[in-house]
């Protein structure tokens, strides 16, 4: 077996041969970046609810109402999409795809007060993150709440 020290030559030529390596891969690197799309955010949520005791639906036509997490809240859209008569909901989200994004029902800002003057309220059993396309919300639990409704509750 022979072994001889490396020679300046050699070590050169690996350094040439690294170097155009590594140039190659930045390029390709580069290429790459430069002409990916950005990812496709959230596009459809889906979701049901229930009474938190008796495990019923609403009615059908109830509003669900789309909320976003921007800072340290959940905020409001305006968005809402009726329940169908199993207690859920299929609802388009492209405005708000770059947010977490939950459902939320309160029929007292929607169909007014129940009987005894409570209203039902609640959120999804999970939230979507930004970028997830369809996401299935689970199954929220709605509260049965007299807080400032009228006094027969």
């Amino acid at each position: 077996m022979k072994t001889a020290h490396s020679t300046s030559a050699a070590n050169g030529r690996l350094r040439r041969r690294l170097f155009s390596t590594l140039l190659a891969l930045a390029v390709f690197a580069g290429t790459i970046v430069g002409t990916a799309r950005p990812a496709h955010a959230a596009t459809l949520v889906f979701g049901c609810f229930r009474t938190a005791q008796g495990n019923q639906t609403l009615a059908a036509g109830t509003p669900v109402y789309l909320v976003i997490w921007i800072g340290n809240r959940w905020y409001n859209t305006g968005v809402n999409f009726p329940m169908d008569g199993s207690g859920c909901v299929w609802m388009p989200t492209n405005l708000y795809a770059d947010y977490p994004q939950a459902l939320y029902v309160n029929t007292g800002s929607a169909l007014g007060t129940f009987t005894g003057g409570g209203t039902f309220w609640g959120f999804s059993e999970f939230y979507a993150t930004p970028g997830s396309g369809f996401a299935d919300l689970g199954t929220g639990l709605l509260y049965y709440s007299c807080s400032g409704r009228v006094n027969a509750c």
